[in-house]
């Protein structure tokens, strides 16, 4: 057990006044292709389990809210540059290291319920340091949603004065929609993006279109050189060299840019006696719900089809006995002229026969918990013994966009062996950026559920010697390992294999190398010296719920020292956050904390027998997400100019009798392999 602590006179300290803001203002790196996923569920969320189908099923059937989310998204898609679809989630904790955008286990937008005090939802923007949490969408499911459909943009009959407060689920989902984007809330009161819920509101005002634009821009066809709306302006699809059409088949891309637009395409099929398919290909690609239509050369209709629903949006006509010159043009349009009239697609031409087209890859259903990969199993790259060796290391790519330095990512395969008989080996290329703070993190997580290899990983310099790192092995194949004070500008490799003792030996994994920036915007919650045995308090008063991310980091004489941060709930004394950093390292963890009181206890500690020694300890808190308020005077900024988030007890007098959490910060280290 810890020595007693010292007793202390309880000091208030009010700090400036700022608010603990999300990172509002910054667009998705790659708005084209962005997508949602609905968790399922019993996924964790920090400790918690997702509820959102036991939630909201009792409210509607599944599709019918689900639709809700949906349309919240493609509603701001519809006047700004940017396409969402739907996608499967494979039900991973939420907060799973991976690719910051098009992670094959869930969409950008994770939907997801937990309980939450004095909030609707918390959502998070597009931001590096909250990692694959970026554009989670978290209802409260303590909150009393009501369901309405908005068919023809009517807004649901006002609740009798003496109803309880009810909340449109549309209207909450809109307005997150819109933070997960990047929008933050204003105070507009006609504005979906008012901080607060006043009534509901389904349609976006002058303002909102502003604001999504001037991140993403008007929508636009990036696929048409000059207007191809009618059969004299119609683009030609070709017929490419060398087509083989037992096997091959024809791709192109378009877009719809609104409900009025119309894409005619001129194509003259091969004189064959068999079918042709023409499909419109919207599914993992946008939420467009369109029609296509085979014209003869006079504009007449041969044949028709379209799209059941947004979300079984591809849709396809097969023609059989044709004959060159018999089928002219192909017409796209959207099928009912409302929001889902816009997005990209594919036009797929093919001639393949039936068998040959049963073979293709099968996009899992959105409400499976199949991964795309691992369901078809794909691998990413076939290249076996190219980057065996650092000679031959391929640079990590910087995120999509290039926008971060700071972070690099890769979605790859490894596995079987190479000419020699050799066992495969992926050797990555990380450049440190020229100026460094803080520590090095990586991740390595597996891709294939129960049939995913087991992995290992290795951190060299140029001269392949191992950088001394730490580092864990989660249940579920993921590694983190952090290289403390990285040089800046040098070149780090990351070696990649399968575990020699794993059943699987190939597969699917998504790796990538965070440098931990100096975030500015971030607020320094502790700084002070931490002697042996005499623990360090602050009672921190939390008014919002709110995701937060944690960076603590230590300063001592050897390098067996370090400072362990305990979080405990102030009233339940239940602990609800521990993290340890050693000496000269930092380390970042995120959480949700709900409002209330919190202590957090800083302690001095050692790596294994060494003595504790005095550590220099400072902790920054970023506050991650956005919540909506209910506008019931729950939101402390409303009314209240000297709200101030940071406010704590510093020195608090620590006379609890605080559950003590048992737990070695620098354990993991047992678990990292240099071999």
């Amino acid at each position: 057990m810890p020595a007693p602590n010292r007793r202390r006179q309880i000091q208030s300290q009010l700090l400036e006044s700022r608010r603990m803001l999300a990172a509002f203002g910054t667009p998705w790196p790659d708005p084209s292709s962005l997508s949602i996923s609905f968790a399922h569920d019993g996924s964790d969320i920090h400790g918690q389990g997702n509820e959102i189908h036991s939630q909201l099923d009792a409210l509607a059937d599944r599709q019918e809210w689900q639709e809700l989310a949906l349309r919240a998204f493609q509603t701001w898609s519809y006047v700004a540059d940017i396409n969402v679809a739907l996608t499967n989630d494979a039900g991973a904790d939420f907060g799973t290291p991976g690719l910051l955008q098009n992670d094959p286990r869930f969409g950008e937008f994770r939907i997801g319920s937990i309980p939450q005090s004095g909030a609707l939802a918390n959502t998070l923007p597009f931001q590096v340091m909250a990692g694959t949490l970026s554009g989670d969408l978290l209802l409260n499911s303590a909150t009393n949603f009501v369901y309405h459909d908005w068919a023809g943009g009517a807004s649901p009959d006002p609740a009798p004065p003496e109803s309880p407060q009810q909340f449109d689920l549309f209207s909450v989902f809109l307005h997150e929609a819109g933070n997960a984007l990047g929008i933050e809330d204003n105070d507009l009161t006609s504005s979906v993006m008012f901080q607060n819920y006043t009534v509901p509101k389904g349609i976006l005002t002058a303002q909102d279109i502003a604001d999504i634009q001037a991140l993403y821009g008007q929508r636009s066809d990036d696929y048409e050189s000059v207007d191809n709306g009618s059969l004299l302006t119609a683009s030609l699809i070709a017929n490419p060299a060398g087509f083989d059409p037992a096997g091959q088949t024809i791709r192109v891309r378009g877009s719809l840019k609104d409900a009025a637009d119309v894409d005619v395409y001129r194509y003259v099929p091969l004189s064959l006696s068999g079918d042709v398919t023409v499909t419109l290909q919207a599914r993992e690609i946008s939420l467009l719900q369109g029609k296509i239509e085979l014209l003869n050369l006079t504009g007449g209709v041969l044949a028709s089809a379209e799209a059941d629903s947004v979300f079984d949006n591809d849709v396809s006509l097969t023609l059989g006995g044709l004959s060159a010159q018999q089928l002219a043009y192909i017409r796209v349009t959207g099928a009912n002229g409302d929001v889902y009239s816009a997005g990209d697609y594919d036009l797929v031409i093919d001639y393949r026969s039936d068998t040959v087209q049963a073979s293709d890859l099968v996009i899992p259903a959105y409400d499976s918990l199949a991964e795309h990969l691992w369901q078809n199993f794909d691998l990413v790259d076939d290249e076996v013994g190219a980057t065996d060796v650092i000679a031959d290391a391929l640079p990590l790519p910087v995120m999509p966009g290039g926008i971060q330095s700071h972070r690099q990512e890769v979605l790859s395969s490894v596995g079987g062996t190479n000419d020699s008989g050799s066992a495969d080996v992926d050797i990555w290329k990380v450049a440190a950026p020229a100026t460094v703070s803080g520590a090095m993190r990586v991740y390595l997580s597996p891709i294939g559920g129960d049939a995913a290899a087991d992995l290992k990983i290795q951190i060299l310099d140029a001269s392949g010697a191992t950088v001394g790192a730490s580092g864990r092995l989660a249940a579920d194949g993921t590694w983190t390992l952090d290289v403390d004070q990285p040089t800046p500008g040098a070149e780090y490799f990351l070696r990649i294999s399968v575990d020699p003792s794993s059943a699987v030996d190939v597969g699917n994994y998504v790796a990538s190398a965070e440098f931990t920036p100096a975030f500015t915007d971030a607020h320094q919650m502790f700084s002070r010296t931490i002697q042996p045995g005499e623990d360090e308090f602050v009672r921190w008063n939390l008014r919002e719920s709110k995701m937060y991310r944690f960076d603590l980091s230590a300063t001592a004489a050897s390098d067996d020292a370090g400072v362990r941060l305990t979080v405990y709930d102030a009233f339940t004394k239940e602990v609800v956050l521990v993290v340890g950093a050693t000496a000269g390292g930092s380390r970042s963890v995120h959480a949700m904390l709900d409002s209330g009181d919190y202590i957090l206890r800083f302690a001095a500690v050692s790596r294994g027998d060494a003595p504790v020694q005095a550590v220099d300890a400072s902790l920054f808190v970023h506050g991650l997400s956005d919540d909506q308020d209910p506008g019931n005077g729950s939101d402390p900024d409303e009314g209240d100019s000297d709200y101030d988030p940071y406010y704590y007890y510093d020195d608090y007098d620590y006379d609890y009798d605080y559950y003590y959490y048992y737990y070695d910060p620098f354990g993991y280290d047992d678990y990292y392999s240099s071999n």
